[in-house]
């Protein structure tokens, strides 16, 4: 069986596997050179495997993921686009533990 390839078909094709890689939309739609936004994301085609993953994500209790698990998850949205560097230092300083202060020296019993 022979099919023709034509570029646009390559194209269309990096597009949509930049999409399905989880790539943030705006970095896909400059990529592409794109001007509307909306034309970039007609090669938004997720796999049914990540739709299930996406909704899973979203209905997945926050109580069952450990101080790790929440990091990771705050910095794959700073990686998406999704959350400022600002708010990545901001939500990464609530869920690591505590840090003891330095006192300076030791003043102990004369």
């Amino acid at each position: 069986m022979h099919k023709r390839v034509y570029t646009h078909m390559l194209r269309a094709s990096c597009i949509t596997h930049l999409f399905n890689e989880g790539i943030n939309p705006n970095s896909i739609q400059r990529h592409a050179r794109h001007r509307d936004f909306a034309q970039t994301m007609t090669y938004n085609r997720p796999t049914q495997q990540q739709m299930k993953v996406d909704i899973e994500k979203v209905f997945s209790k926050k109580s069952d993921l450990n101080d790790e698990d929440r990091m990771k998850v705050v910095f794959d949205k700073y990686v998406r686009g999704e959350i400022t560097n600002t708010e990545l230092q901001a939500l990464l300083e609530m869920i690591r533990p505590k840090q003891l202060k330095h006192r300076g020296e030791f003043s102990g019993y004369a």
